[in-house]
């Protein structure tokens, strides 16, 4: 017994010291992406940390404050440790080749001062953003000092710019791209020779409507105090093969990335990385449900608020992914081609795979490289089976391989049943194989509409084709149904029931408004419970509409579904109008009773009704392209409705025309300010409560 305990003692020991692989521990951060709805959806991690390289590490003392990274085609990885003024060269085992810390200037001896950024051409000639030097550095594969380039000259630049370069590319032609501090007019352009070319790539403005009409009636000295309305400023910037150049810039207001969050917008205006091709035009796909901006949800209080700040990318020229780094909370963002968020890893802390200060990224074969300038170490992150799958599978597509491609996605989906970019790529596939409604499921699986679009365009031909007899037959029945239906009206709505008549007479209202509305007041045809039904059919048919709508029009998420907000959507803007109404109608001889105008109102709504029935099963067999159709009737549908408000207030109150708008405008300002009483009222009731409840905590407390 004594033996066996011995044992388990040794075997506990060992386990201590020599720990199993799969008991170490979870990364320190949450892999993520985001569903059509905005929605957080978790996900397996597609890149694992797995190595720390700092100055201990290299053998060459610690870094300071390095603020660039660099991985040429053969694999060296280049270092701007710019606290310590050098640059730092590695292989890809992270073998220190050089140590780049002074060179030989026209016979002097010369040294960097705060470099901020590098890069090094096909043949290894290494470019250097001195910063505080103000100048580019130019050094061949070994060092060596080739030449200086200075600031740039030009009648446009001004005489007290102080040039201060933070980032640069060059091109095939040995053009250099320059990101200087402070200047927001673009990229500089910089000739082979170092000559000023010129500014590109601007951003464009969003001019503040406010501050423009303030601008417009302001004094000249209040002008001269104003804020200009002048593009943001670029951070960063990268090269890919093809000779595009990705820009990031953080100077973006939260409210604007917010609004394009919201409006799912494409906008360039708005847009913290872009795609620039020679002439500075902005190419960058924005086809993912969300704009390439970070996260999309964040938190406006607390330590760590606001709006993504990306502040690097890197590309993946044979795919066409790129990854943008957050410096705020330490993320890395990762987009394919067209805008489609792909996954998230890295996070702000202390732990193995977060950062405190991320200031770069690269590539290095399938691992990423992260540059923390507050840690000082490079973190890097191997890809896992995951990711390559994900990778994998847009290679495939990118090559033509559909098939192979179909495959990777299906093993995706063994990973992450919810990830929406695997039934999109699975649904491409199957679409190219005239496997139509297979293809169409996929896409409402992925949310995406216009290609499900697309495939039910085919899914329809085929269908109709098939079924054409059956089609034909249907209609020709349904056409007999509503004039068997409008020939024997009288019948079905029966004169000796009140109420089905009062609805019946609905029909002959919202085509005949003038005699219609008269015979609702004078004649009776109408009755407040007919009316009230009106509106309960009104709220059922704003919900059948809401869920039931095809997966086209439908961007409504079917598991929100909030039935109070529905009813109240209808009910409080018809009660609004309602009670407005009749308190200025009181008050300008109308001779309209209250209601007289619940009945009036609720018969008005009809066509909503109805066209929003018709709707429903319309949106199930038109395509995207054909949405036109769909607009125009729904819009009908508002129209006409509000066309038989604004004659039955005319009618009802025995107004003219002129004075009938005149009262519709002001019962909608009415119905605003009854909102803002209301919510008044609902914010002191609350703050009376509050007030309450605190006081009787206090005596609670005290006694």
């Amino acid at each position: 017994m004594r033996v066996k305990m011995h044992c388990l003692l040794a075997v506990l020991l060992c386990l201590l010291i020599f720990p199993p692989e799969f008991a170490s521990a979870a990364p320190a951060y949450e892999s993520y992406t985001y569903d059509y709805w905005g929605n957080v959806v978790y996900a397996p991690h597609a890149y694992l940390p797995e190595n720390i390289i700092d100055g201990s590490t290299l053998g060459i003392g610690d870094l300071n404050t390095p603020s660039d990274l660099f991985v040429s085609r053969d694999g060296r990885v280049y270092i701007a440790d710019s606290g310590n003024n050098r640059i730092i060269v590695t292989d890809k085992n992270w073998n220190v080749l050089a140590e780049i810390k002074s060179f030989e200037n026209n016979g002097k001896s010369d040294t960097f001062k705060n470099p901020q950024g590098l890069y090094v051409t096909k043949d290894g000639h290494i470019y250097v953003a001195d910063t505080d030097n103000g100048r580019i550095v130019e050094l061949g594969p070994s060092g060596e000092f080739i030449r200086e380039i200075g600031p740039p000259e030009a009648d446009i630049i001004p005489a007290d710019f102080v040039y201060k370069p933070m980032k640069l590319v060059l091109d095939e032609a040995k053009r250099i791209y320059v990101i200087a501090q402070n200047v927001n007019q673009g990229i500089i352009e910089l000739n082979a020779d170092g000559s000023f070319q010129g500014y590109m790539g601007a951003s464009r403005v969003i001019p503040n409507i406010a501050d423009y009409i303030w601008k417009m009636i302001s004094t000249r000295e209040q002008r001269a105090g104003m804020v200009l309305f002048v593009p943001t400023e670029y951070n960063n910037i990268y090269i890919d093969d093809e000779g595009f150049l990705y820009v990031t810039t953080s100077a973006l207001s939260d409210s604007d990335i917010q609004n394009a969050i919201n409006f799912r917008s494409a906008d360039d205006r708005v847009a913290p990385v872009r795609r620039l091709n020679l002439t500075g035009t902005d190419v960058l796909r924005r086809r993912g449900f969300f704009p390439p901006v970070g996260d999309i949800r964040f938190p406006y209080i607390g330590s760590v608020r606001g709006a993504s700040m990306l502040v690097d990318v890197v590309v993946d020229s044979t795919t066409g992914i790129y990854s943008v780094l957050d410096r705020k909370r330490g993320r890395i963002f990762t987009y394919d081609n067209d805008g489609n968020l792909l996954y998230v890893f890295g996070g702000i802390g202390e732990q193995v795979g977060t950062f405190k200060s991320p200031a770069a990224i690269e590539r290095l074969g399938n691992k990423i490289l992260v540059l923390d300038s507050k840690l000082n170490n490079i973190t890097v992150f191997s890809i896992t089976e995951y990711g390559s799958l994900i990778n994998e599978a847009l290679y495939l597509h990118h090559t033509g391989k559909y098939e192979e491609a179909s495959d990777r996605w299906r093993q995706v989906l063994r990973y992450n049943s919810n990830y929406e970019l695997a039934y999109i790529g699975l649904g491409k596939s199957l679409l190219r194989q005239d496997r139509f409604a297979e293809a169409m499921e996929c896409f409402r699986l992925g949310n995406k509409r216009d290609l499900y679009s697309k495939a039910f365009q085919h899914y329809r031909k085929k269908t109709v084709e098939q079924n054409f007899g059956w089609i034909v037959g249907s209609i020709v029945l349904a056409t007999a149904a509503v004039w068997l239906i409008s020939k024997y009206r009288d019948k079905i709505f029966k004169r000796d029931n009140k109420l089905l008549d009062s609805l019946g007479y609905a029909f002959y209202v919202i085509f005949h408004p003038f005699d219609g509305f008269w015979d609702l007041k004078h004649e009776k045809r109408g009755s407040l419970p007919a009316a009230c039904i009106i509106i309960v059919l009104l709220v059922v048919t704003f919900v059948l509409r809401r869920q039931l709508t095809g997966f086209i029009f439908n961007t409504n998420d079917p598991k929100r579904l909030n039935l109070f907000i529905e009813i109240s959507s209808v009910m409080i803007p018809y009660g609004l109008w309602c009670i407005a109404n009749w308190c200025l109608t009181t008050l300008m001889d109308g001779e309209g009773s209250f209601t007289d105008i619940i009945i009036t109102t609720a018969y008005a709504t009809v066509p909503l009704i109805l066209i929003n029935l018709l709707l429903i099963p319309f949106s199930h067999i038109i395509t995207a392209e054909e949405g036109a159709f769909y607009t125009f009737f729904a819009q009908l549908a508002v129209f006409w409705c509000g066309l038989l408000i604004v004659l039955g207030t005319m009618i009802t109150h025995q107004y003219t025309m002129r004075k009938t708008i005149g009262t519709s405008v002001l019962t909608i300002v009415g119905m605003g300010l009854i909102t803002f009483i209301g919510l008044l009222v609902f914010d002191l009731l609350q703050q009376i409560i509050t007030f309450v409840y605190t006081i009787y905590r206090e005596i609670a407390f005290r006694l």
